[in-house]
């Protein structure tokens, strides 16, 4: 599901525009990568069972990150409004699978370190999404 979730996003013009082309990485970027450019990661996942059942739902809920690594904090910001707003339309099916967008929570983090020093002209920011998916 987080490669489909990837090519969701980099189907859409503003938020490739923003990342300068495929820079959308599921798991750990590698190292050296040009900014900006985000990193994708599955937190968690849980399929639920309801109590006093013996059924299990056709839903799986996950807790997705986005990082997003830019120069400035207005770049980052920018790409995270993107993606945002790319995620917030993804309410729908997306590879066989339907979507649906149960919360958006964000961090900010200016300066991120790198190794033994802080580099603070790079900045980080932080996007999760509740999502629950149901197999179509």
């Amino acid at each position: 599901m987080i490669q489909d979730i990837r090519t969701y996003l980099l189907a859409d013009a503003g938020v490739s525009a923003a990342v300068g082309g495929q820079r959308i990485h599921v798991g750990v970027s590698p190292q050296g990568s040009t900014t900006p450019y985000c990193s994708i990661f599955t937190v968690s996942a849980l399929r639920p069972r309801p109590l006093n059942s013996d059924t299990t739902p056709n839903l799986t809920n996950y807790r997705i990150q986005i990082d997003i690594f830019g120069t400035t904090a207005q770049s980052v910001n920018e790409v995270a409004d993107l993606i945002i707003s790319r995620m917030d339309s993804a309410s729908r099916t997306v590879s066989g699978t339907t979507l649906i967008i149960v919360a958006t929570l964000e961090g900010r983090q200016d300066g991120f370190s790198s190794g033994p020093e802080q580099d603070s002209d790079r900045h980080k920011l932080i996007i999760e999404f509740m999502i629950s998916t149901k197999e179509a």
